[in-house]
C-alpha cells in the first residue's frame, strides 16, 4: 500500500487515512496554517493531527 507522510508531524501512514475535509472545516485549515504557514491544504494531514486540532478547539469551546 502506498505510504503518506503527514506534513505536520512527519508520521508515515497508509494513504487511505489521509484526511482533510476542506469545505466543511475551513476553521481547521486556518488554524493549521497559522501554526504551519508552509502547509498546503491539498497535501492533507493524518487523522491523529486532525483529531488533535479538533480536540484543542473542543477544549477551548468548553472552557
Amino acid at each position: 500500500m502506498p505510504s503518506y507522510t503527514c506534513p505536520l508531524c512527519g508520521n508515515a501512514i497508509q494513504e487511505e487515512f489521509r484526511t482533510l475535509h476542506e469545505d466543511a472545516e475551513q476553521w481547521l485549515i486556518n488554524r493549521i496554517k497559522r501554526q504551519h504557514p508552509e502547509w498546503v491544504s491539498a497535501d492533507g494531514a493524518c487523522s491523529p493531527c486532525i483529531e488533535a486540532y479538533k480536540a484543542k478547539r473542543e477544549a477551548r469551546d468548553s472552557s
